[in-house]
């Protein structure tokens, strides 16, 4: 993908036109390729650190390879496994699976027919409006998605399409179109999957904000605070934050997401304080 064995040229177009089902022209001389119907899938198991590396070319990022990507950063649960015990699936989850597998094959392979179109319900719009709409107004200037606007631009496609595989998943090929059921749990599953996105650009360098917002947490967590000044911040992390504009956006980053409240601490006789209150939950965490 890197173009590792093409001298480092990356010829990324296959894997963004994969993506999106448009058809692949390749002619040059000596050789010619045609696929008029792409269908390409991605399962990547990472380590943080391989992913971070990811950062090194900025064409991933800019190309829109990245953010076609779902991410999920589970938290190692290294130290605290059982070693000893061992959890087999149960036979009727695999004799389930394997019932459904099979129906999405009868009839495979068979004659080449024209792509079937599934519609959303008028349900099934609606919900996925709703989280549309949603997540367009967190995505411009200081808000909760901006740092990761360019995926979260392309969410909303890839929750149309999840819903429709849960759909066949569940009603077989002949289903008739993306129910209301599907496409909740398709929304829900977005929502989820959301803070592993942010986590997953985190380690992509995706911003100063970002970093800074993170130094600001460690510092929270090392110190156990429930609350903290804006000048306490910027004393605690002088090596960071020389000037307040750059404390100010790193703290609005958290604001957006939830991580801290700001609020003005009165004082006898002086000018209110800028101050922060920090979600408890951080410190759970």
């Amino acid at each position: 993908m890197a173009g590792i064995y093409n001298g480092g040229a990356a010829n990324l177009d296959v894997f963004l036109q994969g993506h999106a089902g448009s058809a692949m022209r390749v002619d040059r001389a000596g050789r010619s390729a045609h696929v008029d119907q792409p269908a390409l899938s991605f399962g990547l198991l990472l380590q943080p650190g391989v992913l971070s590396e990811v950062a090194s070319s900025r064409r991933f990022r800019d190309s829109g390879l990245l953010a076609r990507f779902l991410y999920a950063m589970p938290a190692s649960n290294v130290g605290t496994r059982d070693v000893r015990r061992h959890t087999p699936i149960p036979h009727a989850v695999k004799d389930e699976y394997q019932r459904r597998l099979f129906a999405l094959l009868e009839g495979v392979p068979g004659p080449a027919q024209a792509p079937k179109t599934l519609p959303l319900s008028e349900a099934a719009r609606e919900i996925w409006l709703d989280m549309a709409e949603a997540i367009e107004r967190e995505q411009g200037d200081g808000g909760r998605y901006e740092s990761i606007s360019d995926w979260t631009s392309k969410l909303p496609g890839a929750v149309a399409r999840v819903a429709a595989l849960l759909e066949l998943a569940e009603m077989g090929l002949q289903a008739p179109e993306v129910s209301w059921a599907a496409m909740d749990r398709a929304v829900r599953l977005a929502r989820l999957l959301i803070p592993h996105a942010q986590a997953a650009f985190g380690l992509l360098g995706t911003d100063a904000a970002d970093a800074d917002a993170g130094a600001i947490v460690k510092w929270v967590r090392a110190g156990d605070l429930a609350e903290f000044t804006r000048r306490e911040a910027q004393k605690a992390q002088e090596g960071r934050f020389r000037s307040v504009d750059r404390l100010q956006k790193a703290l609005e980053r958290l604001e957006n997401q939830d991580v801290l409240r700001g609020f003005k601490r009165h004082n006898k006789g002086a000018p209110p304080t800028t101050a922060y209150r920090v979600n408890p939950k951080v410190l759970s965490t």
